[in-house]
């Protein structure tokens, strides 16, 4: 059978199926009929019905290769996105074919032992609070809201941590804060979990960068149930956690009906998502966020590629050790991160008119691992940003 023809049978096929299911919903949408019968309508007759096609953002790679600029480094990606999908899928089997948590949706689910949780998690786009239709908002600075969204594969729940532009802003420093606050959340959900295998965008400024990894591992050191958290990214350009993304889809579609004022009214709406198995969303507060970045300049994590890194793994017990690949097909590799003095760093000369300073190593036994202190410097919100909130305060009703 030559390809040509199966094209066309499959056109063909495609067509009657779409008729026949046009004609059921037809018939059931304006004359009431539930049975569909095939001689109900005259013959050929056209619907005007079709699936509706999800919009999806486009890869540079792949936009790229159908210009004919770079065939090369498309082979390499699609490489990648074939080995990430695998990968992908290799977790999602191994969690139906895991044994079911017993009182799944109790705070202690502890009569199941070695537990693994697969967490998707990505920051939802940035929410605007007042939100409503208004002519008067649509021209005015608002306060923007940062919603953390994870999901959990043991009880397919969502959790999110929630904070405004006044209390932190969304750096490494802050992804890590609120990933850690999420992951303590599903630990007190489910106390028997020991293995964490994380999927996030490779967004080399918010996931994949030392201050995530210290956060990891500082997180680790203070629970000591569990054995190894691995970080897993997906190919730049195509999400493999489409598990957030229809946690996303939900919210926007409460948040495109409701009047959102403040961010108390942007946490009741967020309840509102998936009635059945509401999210589990903490409102994070200044107490919440630690400063993983100073902390992490002491351990020299420069000997870790991050910006090629596709798999890493922090076991318990090695707080000095990681263990990363940069494709799925290769091993694991692993690197030994030495403890750097920053007081008695050699100050070099750089290009510019100041001077930086390169860490020095110190010996294996001066280590100590570097606590991570809360942060003490809270953004502001500009005078023009304060003076567009208050114009819009005599739109809001009191009880908002």
């Amino acid at each position: 059978m030559s390809s040509c023809y199966r094209e066309a049978v499959a056109r063909e096929l495609k067509r009657k199926t779409l008729a026949t299911i046009s004609a059921m919903i037809y018939l059931r949408r304006v004359h009431g009929m539930y049975h569909y019968r095939p001689n109900a309508l005259p013959p050929n007759y056209e619907f005007n019905l079709e699936f509706h096609k999800p919009k999806q953002d486009r890869c540079d790679t792949c936009e790229l290769y159908k210009m004919k600029k770079d065939d090369e480094r498309y082979q390499r990606h699609v490489q990648g996105k074939q080995a990430t999908k695998a990968e992908r899928d290799r977790d999602r089997e191994r969690v139906k074919s895991a044994p079911p948590a017993n009182n799944v949706g109790t705070e202690h689910s502890g009569s199941n032992s070695g537990l693994e949780a697969v967490i998707c998690f990505d920051l939802e786009n940035v929410l605007s609070c007042p939100r409503a239709n208004i002519s008067n908002f649509f021209y005015k600075r608002k306060l923007s809201v940062y919603h953390l969204t994870a999901h959990c594969s043991i009880d397919k729940r969502g959790y999110g941590a929630v904070w405004c532009e006044t209390t932190s802003g969304r750096s490494a420093n802050d992804l890590a804060s609120a990933l850690v606050t999420i992951l303590s959340m599903i630990l007190q959900q489910h106390s028997a979990i020991t293995k964490f295998v994380l999927w996030s965008d490779s967004c080399v400024a918010q996931n994949r960068n030392s201050v995530m990894s210290f956060a990891l591992q500082d997180f680790m050191r203070s629970h000591s149930q569990l054995e190894c958290i691995k970080q897993k990214f997906c190919e730049p350009g195509h999400s493999n956690i489409q598990e957030v993304d229809n946690i996303h889809s939900h919210i926007e579609k409460v948040l495109n009906v409701s009047d959102i004022y403040s961010p108390l009214g942007l946490m009741r709406a967020l309840l509102k998502v998936t009635p059945k198995r509401p999210l589990s969303i903490r409102q994070m507060k200044g107490d919440d966020f630690k400063d993983y970045q100073e902390a992490a300049r002491k351990l020299k994590y420069s000997v870790v590629p991050y910006s090629e890194v596709k798999h890493a793994v922090y076991k318990q017990g090695a707080d000095y050790t990681i263990l990363y690949r940069t494709s799925f097909d290769e091993q694991l590799q692993e690197v030994e991160l030495q403890a750097v003095d920053i007081c008695s760093a050699v100050s070099t000369r750089s290009s510019g008119r100041k001077k930086q300073k390169t860490p020095v190593a110190c010996p294996a036994a001066m280590k100590t691992w570097p606590a991570a202190h809360l942060l003490h410097s809270k953004p502001k919100l500009s005078a023009e940003k304060k003076t567009d909130i208050k114009s819009m305060l005599k739109f809001m009703p009191a009880a908002s």
